[in-house]
């Protein structure tokens, strides 16, 4: 609310027309900036949201190999998805996600419905990146999987060298590029949000 509107002042004169509409134009604007002081505050609360769930999900993906480690179950023969996804928070801070690893890392059955849910997922993840098709889609699905689900896990300079042979070449009507890796590290970045994006989408559905 502006300086201005804060220190004005208003004289009702029930009996004079323009009192009350000037006063009904100041608790308008009042409104108003109530309103959109309340929209800042949730278009912030949901970047910080979803910041907090790709952090979460970042987290998940860099522990994959060490939970899988010691897994104890089957990915084919686990059906309840409900049990991993029913304790997680939807909202948080660093400290949150920390707890919840925490968390995840003390409770053995949490800890296999967590790594069974993240290859369902990448198995999603994957066919929806073929379906799609293009070189891009591929890639990032191919880096993401190398990075965090290959066990022992492959190191990001191994991946960028093997996108700097042929295996790497991307080829069009025009000419012939090599992957760098930059590109790399951006197809890394684009791949967690998806994964993100459809790790959440599923605990929408069961929670």
């Amino acid at each position: 609310m502006s300086e201005e509107m804060e220190n004005r002042q208003i004289v009702i004169n029930p009996d004079d027309p323009e009192s009350v509409k000037e006063l009904a134009d100041f608790v308008d604007a009042v409104m108003q900036k109530v309103e959109q002081k309340r929209k800042e505050q949730r278009r912030a609360n949901i970047e910080k949201n979803i910041a907090y769930r790709k952090q979460f999900i970042k987290k998940c993906l860099e522990k994959y190999a060490e939970w899988k480690s010691i897994s104890t179950i089957n990915s084919a023969e686990f059906e309840n998805d409900r049990q991993c996804l029913s304790v997680l928070n939807k909202t948080g801070s660093a400290d949150d996600i920390s707890r919840v690893i925490a968390k995840i890392d003390c409770d053995p059955a949490l800890r296999n419905s967590i790594v069974v849910q993240l290859e369902k997922l990448l198995e999603t993840y994957g066919a929806e990146c073929a379906y799609i098709g293009r070189s891009t889609s591929e890639r990032k699905y191919n880096v993401l999987k190398a990075y965090y689900f290959t066990i022992p896990r492959i190191k990001m300079p191994d991946i960028i060298k093997l996108y700097q042979t042929e295996f790497g070449r991307i080829s069009s009507k025009t000419s012939t590029v090599m992957v760098d890796r930059h590109t790399i590290y951006r197809d890394l970045r684009n791949a967690i949000n998806d994964f993100s994006d459809l790790f959440w989408g599923v605990y929408n559905l069961f929670c």
